[in-house]
């Protein structure tokens, strides 16, 4: 395994498996309540670090990117699902972009699952349930 640390929201580590290469980029993106330009700057690197993986390797985005992809999904068939939750944020619509010209797939909204199991924090007396994807 080699692991590279890219700044402090996206880490990138490539495992070297029997029959595959697989190539893991974790990112932690800023809620939504960041400036845009915060936001552009993650995405940014986002991109640098997929663009640098070797296209022979199984490559997976994943972490925390405060995204909300939603339950509608015209004209984004191919990259998401429609068992997301609520409605898309700007973080969601940035993931959909993201994943889009990347030929990459938001699994979380793929397949059908309890409320239960669809992650949520407390804020007060109020439960908000977000997806992590």
């Amino acid at each position: 395994m080699k692991s590279t640390k890219i700044s402090r929201r996206i880490m990138k580590a490539r495992f070297y498996l029997k029959c595959i290469k697989l190539t893991v980029i974790q990112a932690y993106a800023q809620t939504k309540h960041a400036m845009d330009e915060v936001k552009d700057k993650l995405c940014n690197q986002l991109q640098d670090t997929l663009s640098t993986c070797n296209t022979h390797d199984m490559n997976v985005v994943m972490g925390d990117l405060n995204a909300k992809v939603g339950k509608d999904n015209t004209n984004r068939g191919k990259v998401m699902g429609s068992h997301g939750v609520g409605v898309m944020n700007d973080n969601g619509e940035r993931l959909c972009d993201f994943c889009r010209t990347n030929g990459l797939v938001i699994t979380g909204s793929r397949t059908k699952r309890s409320t239960r199991r669809l992650g949520g924090h407390q804020k007060g007396r109020q439960r908000t349930r977000s997806i992590t994807c």
